[in-house]
Order: C-alpha cells, then sequence, then structure tokens
C-alpha cells in the first residue's frame, strides 16, 4: 500500500461488536450493526443496539399496527426479543423489519 496510511477496520468493527461482509465484485466493505434486544413495556418500545441506526417508523390502520425498520443492523441467534405474541421480526436485505400489531391505532415517534 505504499504510503497509504490504513486502518485495521476489522479489528475496529470487532471491538464494536460489529459485523461487515465485502460486496462481491467490489472493494466494498458493508458494515452492519446487531440488535442486542429490543422489548416493549409499558408501551414503550426500546431498542440496544452495538451501531446507531435511523428508524424508518410508519403506521397502519387495517389492522392497526406500527412497521419499524431499522436500516443497517443484522440480528444474532442470541438477539433478546420482548416485542409480545403478535409482533414480527424480519432479517432483510438491508436491515431489520419489525411489525408490532396494536389493539388500536398507535400514536408513533421516535
Amino acid at each position: 500500500m505504499g504510503n497509504t496510511p490504513t486502518l485495521p477496520l476489522r479489528a475496529i468493527l470487532k471491538e464494536l461488536d460489529a459485523e461487515s461482509t465485502w460486496r462481491a465484485g467490489t472493494d466494498v466493505l458493508d458494515v452492519y450493526g446487531v440488535v442486542r434486544s429490543a422489548t416493549i413495556d409499558s408501551g414503550k418500545f426500546t431498542l440496544d443496539a452495538t451501531l446507531p441506526t435511523k428508524p424508518r417508523i410508519t403506521r397502519a390502520d387495517n389492522p392497526p399496527r406500527v412497521v419499524v425498520d431499522l436500516p443497517g443492523l443484522k440480528l444474532r441467534n442470541d438477539t433478546m426479543i420482548a416485542l409480545g405474541p403478535k409482533a414480527k421480526v424480519l432479517q432483510q436485505p438491508d436491515g431489520v423489519r419489525m411489525i408490532l400489531e396494536t389493539e388500536e391505532p398507535a400514536a408513533v415517534g421516535v
């Protein structure tokens, strides 16, 4: 690499408990945070992840539910999910999607 400074990026990501994969056929390294836990307690949604994310929250009325998209995050086998019996948690190619069914239309915010 000559005089080009380099960083031990994979070692740094390991310290942050993040994951990475090389994008096929490119020199691009995709970096992902890991969801440690997602819980709902007394109507409050709490997310613990190894890297920050910018959630996208949408509401649907029929049936009433809240959809939370968490770009740049991945699930692991040891991710603790306590969102209630009607919740669905899906690993998407670009992040995690959580679908939370509610009894009535919900007010949402970050």
